[in-house]
């Protein structure tokens, strides 16, 4: 008895468009990233929470951005949104506990250090002039404190 093998796609897998791998950018992978970037973690975070690389996110972002094909459309768009999302609750968050001056600071916080260019002190230091560098050496010092 001779029995032939089923040619084609294995039930259920995602269909390829050309060469290589079929893509892991499902709905289910957009949704738990997107979950985790509307709760405000930042992006290599959000990947791995989505079972993907920070190297995958960016090329997923990349491609839905400047490609604008599918599925990364969807998903560059989705991931701007629930960014998007974060931001406007962390802003409500602040001006909201801002009327109890004892609950703002974690909020802005997050701000400052997210949103860097928006929400940042602008406050720089900088150090000029000579820089004198003594040298201790503890363990002569050491001796010469028993002696």
């Amino acid at each position: 008895m001779v029995v032939k093998k089923k040619r084609g796609r294995p039930k259920g897998s995602v269909k390829k468009k050309g060469p290589g791998q079929p893509t892991k950018c499902t709905p289910e992978v957009q949704e738990r990233v997107v979950q985790a970037l509307r709760g405000g973690n930042y992006r290599d975070t959000s990947a791995a929470y989505g079972g993907i690389t920070y190297d995958t996110f960016s090329n997923w972002m990349q491609w839905g951005e400047q490609d604008q094909r599918e599925p990364y459309l969807s998903f560059f768009l989705a991931c701007k949104k629930a960014e998007t999302e974060a931001e406007i609750e962390a802003v409500s968050q602040v001006r909201l506990a801002s009327r109890n001056p004892k609950n703002w600071a974690a909020s802005m916080t997050w701000l400052e250090r997210r949103y860097q260019r928006k929400w940042s002190r602008l406050e720089r230091t900088e150090h000029t002039g000579a820089v004198k560098i003594l040298l201790v050496d503890e363990t002569s010092d050491a001796k010469s404190n028993r002696d």
